[in-house]
């Protein structure tokens, strides 16, 4: 068998997360499945991602191992699947790799961004899709404060919703940051610019860089007190202080092995 190391970038908008589902619903991996199957010219593929991201959920560097019994050139396989995948899912680049190459459990880190906007009339309509807003006020102090909390080894226990079984809760972050950024020259006219909270680990559970993200607007508008996202942070039962934030400011950045 041959094993190829794509760096996928997507639009997330348009799709029912990355994972495969029953039926007929759009997936980032199904795409990818579908367009493999006619390169290769059989359906034994096999099409693994290094996260399965939500619903409207962005990546700029997903990692995918696609392996075949069949040997292709690189650039003609690129620029095949490039050819049939859709406009908004593009492969960035293939690589052959090792059969022990696994784009999850070799893994060291990953890199989450996240987008968003203050104020209900802060967001051009053409980027509505890419970026999230939070309607509420949003004090920057209280949100780099829980930024730094965030950095270390935690129980994210209340920071994860229920999907595939863990053997643990905890995870290590490695660096945490919010931050604001000035808009290019095209969107100055309408857009002086947005917020990006960037969050890197060694790992994270299902929807819990969105709780994060939640849990900091929460803090952030001053609805949360820092003790209750302190007691939240140190895995008391039943502590989830934010709700999941919205999908379309989240970006898979980087995996890094």
């Amino acid at each position: 068998m041959i094993n190829y190391k794509c760096i996928l970038s997507y639009d997330g908008t348009n799709y029912q997360g990355w994972q495969i589902q029953p039926g007929d619903r759009p997936t980032v991996q199904g795409s990818l499945i579908n367009s493999c199957q006619k390169i290769f010219d059989n359906d034994e593929i096999s099409v693994v991602g290094s996260g399965r991201t939500d619903a409207g959920v962005h990546a700029l560097g997903q990692v995918v191992k696609i392996t075949s019994s069949k040997d292709i050139p690189i650039d003609n396989l690129t620029k095949g699947l490039n050819s049939l995948l859709p406009d908004d899912i593009k492969v960035l680049s293939l690589e052959r790799c090792e059969d022990n190459f696994h784009p999850v459990y070799s893994a060291k880190s990953k890199r989450y961004d996240y987008r968003f906007t203050v104020g209900h009339d802060s967001c051009p309509p053409q980027l509505r899709n890419l970026i999230a807003i939070n309607k509420n006020q949003f004090n920057i102090d209280l949100a780099q404060k829980v930024c730094q909390e965030f950095i270390g080894k935690h129980d994210f226990v209340n920071f994860m919703n229920t999907g595939t079984p863990v053997k643990t809760t905890v995870r290590e972050i490695t660096a945490c940051s919010v931050r604001y950024v000035n808009s290019n020259e095209f969107w100055k006219s309408s857009f002086d610019g947005h917020w990006l909270f960037t969050v890197e680990g060694t790992g994270f559970l299902k929807q819990m860089v969105r709780l994060m993200v939640g849990s900091l607007f929460s803090v952030a508008r001053e609805h949360t007190s820092m003790s209750d996202f302190e007691d939240s942070l140190s895995a008391k039962p039943n502590c989830k202080i934010g709700p999941v934030a919205p999908a379309n400011g989240l970006y898979l950045v980087r995996v890094d092995y």
